[in-house]
């Protein structure tokens, strides 16, 4: 089995880093580390300038005018932007929107199901890095288990009205549109979860406030009272929410692991440099043994769990059931994480902790990462309860005929758009 990358995605490692290290890092760097976004006019400079190299939309559909890089493509891309001093989070890889603002997971789950009237009014303005998105999915009372959400959709007429709250949404106060999960009521039956896309200007979205977290970048608390809505606004059919959720969840935990490895790394490098850099009693701590340790360990975990990402990645680029994996790697990624950086700070002693470094910064942000997109806690439930259940990862032989084919009028509709 060759782990080696190809060429083409060697190249694009070399491409994103040069673009961190040459456009993003110059910029970023008299940015407030604390801020929760970076500038519009600095975001609105990168992002002209990743549409120049190539760098813009790179994990959409070449038909939607991307460049179609796949999951491994994004992976890659991801973990080299993570590794700048802004590191995980909001300025980092959200506020830079080097990939067009639609929330969680693959763009194109949202491509294969929107209507004309919503790609032309949300999704395709969100791919020409226009609109911003937010995804409206947790709640007071259902955050591990989703199919326990009290927002609910009445049916009126051609209308809906929608009532409930939502709370820990990233981008609710900035954004320009909401994606809305809420459960469905069609004459008076109960028809399951339905997501609908949701101006944020509309009188029924209320961002009820921000709420202060660990880490820098705040999420919001929204109301939604009484807001009413046309049918044409939905975006799946009526009961298939849950599916849409589950499948942005879901790819949405590979690239959100390649950030920790991005971060990990770079902390890890951090602590290597100083480590020959520093010395006690006479001597570079790098030849002690407690800091070889740490090292040593730093070095085997990342190692680990990049490998692990990759053949996830891989998987998803083939189509093949990975659902199980992703638990493990999500798991395993976000826990690195936030071992490396703790052996990071140990090395660096009270530097460690210095807000002139990084390390104290990811650090608060790492402990968020067990907690989002999916705790550390139902990722073990889920590996769990596959291997009781006897769970048969898919054989990539048995799959290859089986990959899905596009329908006519959707590639059609594909090749009109990136004609325009």
């Amino acid at each position: 089995m060759n782990f080696d990358l190809s060429e083409k995605h060697q190249m694009l490692r070399e491409s994103v880093r040069e673009f961190r290290e040459n456009e993003m890092e110059p910029l970023l760097e008299g940015i407030d580390p604390d801020a929760t976004h970076i500038p519009k006019k600095d975001e609105e400079t990168l992002q002209e300038k990743a549409k120049k190299q190539g760098l813009w939309a790179m994990g959409i559909p070449e038909e939607y005018g991307g460049r179609g890089i796949g999951i491994l493509g994004r992976v890659i891309s991801l973990e080299e932007l993570s590794k700048h001093r802004l590191g995980l989070y909001n300025p980092g890889l959200g506020g830079v929107k080097l990939t067009p603002g639609i929330r969680v997971g693959s763009p194109e789950v949202y491509l294969d199901t929107a209507s004309d009237f919503l790609m032309d009014r949300f999704i395709e303005p969100t791919l020409r890095g226009e609109l911003q998105s937010c995804f409206a999915l947790t709640e007071p009372a259902a955050g591990s288990d989703p199919t326990s959400m009290e927002t609910r959709a009445v049916k009126d007429g051609d209308e809906w009205v929608i009532n409930g709250q939502k709370h820990y949404i990233g981008d609710a106060g900035w954004c320009d549109y909401g994606i809305l999960f809420s459960k469905t009521t069609v004459d008076g039956s109960d028809e399951g979860i339905t997501c609908f896309l949701i101006d944020s200007d509309n009188d029924g979205w209320e961002m009820e406030r921000q709420m202060d977290v660990i880490r820098p970048f705040d999420p919001f608390k929204v109301s939604i009272t009484d807001l009413r809505i046309d049918d044409a606004f939905r975006l799946t059919e009526v009961g298939d929410g849950f599916d849409l959720a589950a499948s942005g969840v879901r790819s949405g935990r590979v690239t959100y692991s390649a950030q920790h490895i991005g971060v990990a790394t770079e902390a890890m490098e951090m602590a290597l440099e100083y480590s020959r850099e520093r010395e006690t009693f006479g001597k570079e701590i790098s030849k002690r043994q407690a800091i070889q340790w740490m090292i040593a360990d730093s070095a085997v975990d990342i190692h680990s769990a990049r490998l692990a990402l990759y053949d996830c990645a891989w998987k998803a680029d083939r189509d093949i059931d990975m659902r199980h994996e992703i638990s493990m790697v999500k798991l395993q990624s976000s826990e690195v994480l936030g071992d490396v950086l703790d052996k990071a700070i140990q090395i660096h002693g009270g530097k460690g902790v210095d807000k002139e470094l990084p390390l104290e910064r990811w650090y608060r942000e790492a402990r968020i990462r067990r907690i989002g997109e999916g705790t550390s806690e139902i990722q073990r439930r889920t590996v769990a309860r596959n291997l009781i259940k006897d769970y048969e990862p898919v054989d990539l032989l048995d799959k290859v005929n089986e990959w899905p084919t596009i329908n006519p009028s959707q590639k059609q509709r594909r090749i009109d758009l990136g004609q325009r």
